[in-house]
């Protein structure tokens, strides 16, 4: 939860919203277990808010980007091979985190850390919902278009298994626009550096690039790496 409180949406800000979703709709968000309230994407800065009516009785509004939240009726379903779950050492699991289950989805840098495990599979499923939800909204005829951004910084990225075909994902790191050369490289090597207990029978390959309309810079291009952990054996729940 951020520690100010952010602005309310704006009219700018919600006429980009896709379609399915508006301020005060009922939502699954990606950082809540409960549905909340959609509260648009606030200030526009990196955080999210989550805004409690004490006394109401109505449910929490939510703040955040709104490919971060799907309708209250979107299925969940009961079990998806897409996500990754395992118990790691207590040592690996970094400061302040809530548990040693690792949650590791496809598409995202870096995992998050659960209590127990069915915590990590609920929050997995959960947000490949929420993703599969907005997939199928870009992709339904006659319906608005929502686009993540076509320029600024993003990491190209490819993890692959041992004996598997690669898996591709582009990450964009800044999507509030502040970021210089300087602060791009710093946010990938801290990233990288997370990756240090990943499983080692995993491969990634990670660029940095500039993106405009002329075309892409590379910053930053790593040698292709492994972690020390543990080796993945089993990507399916």
């Amino acid at each position: 939860m951020s520690a100010q409180p952010a602005t309310g949406p704006t009219p700018e800000a919600t006429a980009g919203l896709p379609a399915g979703i508006a301020v005060g709709d009922e939502v699954i968000s990606w950082y809540d277990d409960e549905p909340v309230i959609y509260g648009g994407p606030g200030d526009g800065g990196p955080f999210t808010t989550l805004r409690f009516a004490f006394g109401s009785g109505r449910l929490p509004t939510r703040l955040c980007e709104p490919d971060r939240v799907a309708p209250v009726d979107t299925p969940i379903p009961d079990r998806d091979e897409r996500i990754v779950v395992e118990k790691r050492p207590t040592r690996e699991r970094p400061y302040g985190e809530a548990g040693v289950w690792r949650l590791t989805l496809p598409g995202t840098i870096h995992p998050t850390w659960h209590r127990t495990k069915r915590d990590a599979v609920a929050t997995g499923l959960r947000r490949l919902a929420i993703r599969d939800w907005h997939a199928t909204t870009r992709a339904a005829p006659d319906t608005f278009l929502f686009r993540l951004p076509t320029t600024g910084y993003l990491v190209l990225q490819t993890a692959q298994v041992d004996g598997e075909e690669p898996r591709e994902a582009t990450s964009f790191i800044d999507a509030a626009g502040r970021m210089d050369d300087a602060a791009a490289v710093a946010y990938v090597t801290a990233e990288l550096a997370s990756l240090a207990n990943a499983p080692r029978n995993v491969l990634h390959t990670w660029r940095l690039v500039h993106r405009t309309d002329a075309g892409d810079r590379t910053l930053l291009t790593p040698a292709p790496f492994r972690g020390t952990g543990e080796p993945l054996l089993n990507p399916a729940v």
